[in-house]
């Protein structure tokens, strides 16, 4: 009986610690997120509009909702302790349809939609590497499962892929 009590208090700090840990590294990631996103959205306000750019300038408008949402969940996250709890969520939630919006917005005007896209494939490599820092399996296989179909969906819209594509081995 004690070593079973013994094993549910370590199990309970444990938890307790692990809840911490990603309360801090929730409000960490939003701090970052809102400085990368900015960052985003003056290399797009500068590119679209000193150098004439229009796929760059196209992004303003998702960035700057991008931007908007990044710095409301960081500015919260500072006040609230139910932000900072359910910040880590915000990766699978909001990174990774927000990075779909701001390629769905370039493809059109992209002087190589090809290359577009395979830029987004990383960055939305690195939205499911900032989920891994989350410490949660669960959040990292969310973002995973929402990153996948909507960098798929990216293909499709520049013709990588078609509706009737198969392999043309081993058949």
């Amino acid at each position: 009986m004690g070593e079973t009590f013994l094993r549910s208090e370590i199990q309970s700090s444990f938890d307790h610690s692990l809840a911490a840990e990603r309360q801090l590294v929730g409000h960490w990631l939003a701090i970052i997120r809102a400085a990368a996103v900015g960052g985003w959205l003056g290399l797009a306000a500068v590119t679209g509009h000193f150098l004439g750019r229009r796929e760059w300038t196209v992004e303003l408008l998702p960035l700057g909702a991008y931007w908007i949402l990044a710095l409301s969940i960081a500015v919260l996250g500072r006040f609230s302790v139910r932000v900072r709890r359910y910040a880590h969520i915000s990766v699978a939630l909001i990174d990774a349809p927000m990075v779909f919006v701001v390629g769905f917005a370039t493809l059109p005007h992209a002087t190589n939609p090809q290359g577009t896209v395979a830029f987004m494939t990383a960055v939305f490599g690195m939205v499911i590497m900032l989920a891994l820092l989350t410490l949660d399996v669960r959040n990292v296989l969310a973002t995973a499962c929402m990153c996948v179909p909507l960098q798929i969906a990216l293909q499709f819209r520049t013709g990588l892929f078609r509706a009737d594509w198969r392999s043309d081995g081993c058949s």
